[in-house]
């Protein structure tokens, strides 16, 4: 199992993990997190993902 965190907007965030379900079949996602909220007035967000590689 691999922990991964993305860091970007919340719309990026999003379709990368639409992108990496869609092109690989290998990868499963077992957990996905709801968004964190960067501190102040910035306008990225933290999601976390566990994965699992298919052998």
């Amino acid at each position: 199992m691999l922990k991964i965190r993305l860091h970007g907007e919340s719309e990026e965030v999003d379709k990368f993990i639409e992108w990496l379900e869609s092109q690989n079949e290998e990868v499963k996602i077992l957990n996905e997190s709801e968004f964190y909220k960067d501190r102040g007035k910035s306008v990225y967000v933290r999601k976390y993902l566990d994965i699992d590689m298919k052998d």
